[in-house]
C-alpha cells in the first residue's frame, strides 16, 4: 500500500466537522471517543488482571485448605483410633510373635521378675481334708497320698466399728494462769473428737492416692464405721497444713541445693480461675508450688536463681531463666511430634502426599531421637559406662547438625526441625551425666496423680485450699519416696514436735560400710541400681541434705 501524502503545513481541512470518509461525523468527537473508549479497554484489561490475580490466589488458598482439611481429618482420625481401638493389619504375625515394627510387650528382656512380698506370719492354719472325689474328671476312686500342700492366702480384716478411748485426766491448779491445766496423753488429740489415726489417713487417702473429700467421708462412714461429713476431712487437711510448714520449706531448700532435677507443671484451676502446679524434684525428694502465673520468676522461685545442679526440663521458655549449670531438654516431647508426625503423613498419602525431604527428615529425626534414648537406658543400667557415653556426643551432635541442615517446605516437619536446632545444645547432656534420663519422664509421672485428681475435683475451691494441695502432696509423696510408712508420718504431725516429726519423712543414714585391704570399686553418685531394685547412692552433699535433723 502506498505511503500516504502528508498534509501541507497549516493546511485546514474544510470537512473537518462532517467528513465525508466518517459518514458526516466530526473529527475532534471521533478522536475523543477513540482515546474514551481505548482508555476503557486498558481499565478493563487492568480490571481483568486482577481479577484473575484473585482467582489464582483463592486457587491458591483452596489448595492449602483442602490440604489443611486433610491433614485435620487425619489428626482426627489417628485419635479416634487411638482412642477406640487399634489399626488392623492385614496380615497376622505368628502365634506369640510381636506385630511387625512393634515391640514385644511387657517388660523387656532380663527385666527383674515383680514378685508379691510373701508374708512373715501365719495367724491361723486350717486342716483340709483330702477329696473323695476327683475335682477335674469325678473320679471316685482314689487312692491315699502322703504328699502335702500348703497354700498361703493373704487376706485383710475389717472391722466395721471405731475405737473409742476415753481419757481421764487429772487435773492441776496453775497459780499463774489462775485456772486448772491439764496435759494430751500418747496419742491424744486435745479437743479433738476424731483420733490421729484416723485424721492421717484421711490426709493419706486425699494425697497419697488421690481420692476426693466425699469419697474419703464414704470410706470412714462405710468401711469404718466412723460418721462425719465432708468437711470434717477438709478440717484434717487444715491442721496436717499448719503443721507441715516447717518440713515444707526444709523441703524446699532441699530441692534446691540437689545435684539434679526434674521440673514440670500443669494447669491447677483455683475457684474457677488459671492457676499452674510447679514440680521440681527427683527419685528421692518431691516439691510442690501453685501459683497464679507460669513466668520465668516463678520458675526462679520454685528451682532457684543460681541452681547448681543439672536441670531437666522441657523446651518451655520460663526455665531459660533459671540460671543451671547444665540443662536437659526432653526428647520424649520431639520423639512424640515426629510419630505424630508419620502418622500425619501416612494419612494423607491419598490427598496431600507431603514431599520426600520432609519426610525423609521426619524418619531420621525418630531413628535419632530413639537412639538418643536407648544409649540413656544403656548409661543407666550400666551397659556402657561413663566413658563410653561421653565419647558419643560428638558423633551425634555432628549428626544433629546434618539433620538440622536444610530448610523444609512442609510446616510440621519445619516446626520439628527448628525445635531440636534451638535446644540442641541441650539434647545430649545426659551422655555427661549418666544419672540424668534424657526424659522428663519423672516429672510427669510425679504430676499423674495430681492431674487425675483434677478430673475428679476440678482443682481448688480457694488459694488456701491450693496451697495445702501443694503441702500436702510434697510431703506425702517425699516419705514414699523415702520409703517411709507415709500414713505413719502425718500422723506423727499431729501427735510429735516438729523436730521429731520431720525424721519420720526422712530416711534413716545408713552407717557407712568399712572397706577391708582390698577394698572395691566405688559406687557412682546417684547412678540408679536397676537390677537391684534399691534407691542410688547419693553424694555426701545430698546425703545430708536428705538425713533429718537432729533434735
Amino acid at each position: 500500500m502506498p505511503k500516504a501524502p502528508a498534509a501541507p503545513e497549516a493546511y485546514a481541512c474544510p470537512y473537518r466537522e462532517a467528513c465525508p470518509h466518517l459518514q458526516g461525523l466530526p473529527v475532534d468527537w471521533l478522536w475523543r471517543r477513540h482515546q474514551e473508549d481505548l482508555e476503557a479497554a486498558h481499565q478493563a484489561r487492568r480490571r481483568i488482571d486482577e481479577l484473575v490475580e484473585q482467582l489464582n490466589q483463592q486457587d491458591r488458598q483452596i489448595v492449602g485448605l483442602a490440604r489443611e482439611n486433610a491433614e485435620v481429618k487425619a489428626q482426627l482420625q489417628a485419635l479416634h483410633q487411638a482412642q477406640f481401638q487399634r489399626p488392623r493389619r492385614p496380615d497376622k504375625p505368628a502365634p506369640g510373635a510381636p506385630p511387625q515394627g512393634q515391640k514385644k510387650r511387657g517388660a523387656p528382656s532380663g527385666h527383674p521378675p515383680w514378685n508379691r512380698r510373701p508374708p512373715d506370719h501365719v495367724n491361723r492354719t486350717v486342716a483340709v481334708a483330702a477329696p473323695q472325689q476327683c475335682p477335674h474328671c469325678q473320679c471316685s476312686h482314689l487312692l491315699p497320698s502322703s504328699q502335702r500342700t500348703q497354700h498361703l492366702q493373704e487376706d485383710i480384716v475389717l472391722c466395721p466399728q471405731t475405737w473409742v478411748v476415753c481419757f481421764d485426766h487429772a487435773q492441776a491448779w496453775c497459780p499463774e494462769c489462775r485456772r486448772d491445766v491439764l496435759q494430751a496423753a500418747a496419742g491424744e488429740l486435745l479437743g479433738a473428737y476424731i483420733g490421729p489415726v484416723a485424721k492421717s489417713a484421711a490426709v493419706y487417702l486425699r494425697y497419697g492416692i488421690g481420692r476426693s473429700y466425699r469419697n474419703v467421708q464414704k470410706i470412714f462412714t462405710e468401711l469404718f464405721g466412723l460418721s462425719m461429713v465432708p468437711a470434717s476431712v477438709v478440717g484434717f487437711d487444715r491442721s496436717a497444713w499448719a503443721k507441715a510448714q516447717g518440713l515444707y520449706e526444709d523441703l524446699h531448700q532441699k530441692i534446691q541445693a540437689s545435684e539434679y532435677l526434674h521440673a514440670d507443671e500443669t494447669s491447677w484451676p483455683v475457684d474457677g480461675t488459671g492457676a499452674w502446679l510447679w514440680y521440681a524434684g527427683h527419685s528421692e525428694l518431691a516439691y510442690f508450688h501453685v501459683d497464679a502465673h507460669r513466668s520465668g520468676e516463678v520458675a526462679q522461685a520454685v528451682i532457684g536463681p543460681q541452681f547448681e545442679g543439672v536441670l531437666n526440663t522441657d523446651d518451655y521458655a520460663a526455665y531459660n531463666g533459671v540460671r543451671v549449670s547444665a540443662r536437659q531438654s526432653c526428647l520424649a516431647h520431639p520423639l512424640r511430634a515426629a510419630r505424630e508426625a508419620q502418622k500425619l503423613i501416612a494419612s494423607l498419602e491419598d490427598q496431600a502426599p507431603v514431599d520426600q525431604p520432609a519426610k525423609g527428615f521426619i524418619a531420621r529425626a525418630k531413628e535419632f531421637l530413639q537412639k538418643a534414648c536407648q544409649i540413656g537406658r544403656q548409661l543407666r543400667d550400666g551397659v556402657l559406662n561413663r566413658k563410653q557415653g561421653a565419647a558419643l556426643k560428638r558423633p551425634l551432635g555432628r549428626q544433629l547438625r546434618r539433620l538440622c541442615a536444610r530448610e523444609l517446605a512442609w510446616e510440621p516437619a519445619e516446626a520439628l526441625r527448628c525445635r531440636l536446632w534451638k535446644q540442641r545444645g541441650c539434647l545430649l547432656t545426659f551422655l555427661d551425666h549418666p544419672p540424668i534420663e534424657p526424659t522428663n519422664n519423672q516429672a510427669e509421672q510425679s504430676l499423674r496423680r495430681s492431674v487425675i485428681l483434677r478430673k475428679l475435683t476440678f482443682g481448688s475451691r480457694s488459694p488456701e485450699g491450693a496451697q495445702r494441695h501443694a503441702v500436702l502432696t510434697s510431703v506425702v509423696m517425699t516419705a514414699q519416696r523415702q520409703g517411709r510408712d507415709a500414713r505413719a508420718a502425718v500422723e506423727a504431725l499431729f501427735t510429735q514436735t516438729p523436730a521429731v516429726a520431720r525424721k519420720a519423712f526422712y530416711r534413716r543414714e545408713q552407717p557407712k560400710p568399712k572397706r577391708g585391704r582390698q577394698g572395691g570399686a566405688p559406687v557412682r553418685k546417684n547412678e540408679p541400681c536397676r537390677h537391684s531394685g534399691k534407691d542410688p547412692p547419693v553424694s555426701k552433699r545430698s546425703r545430708i541434705s536428705l538425713s533429718a535433723p537432729k533434735s
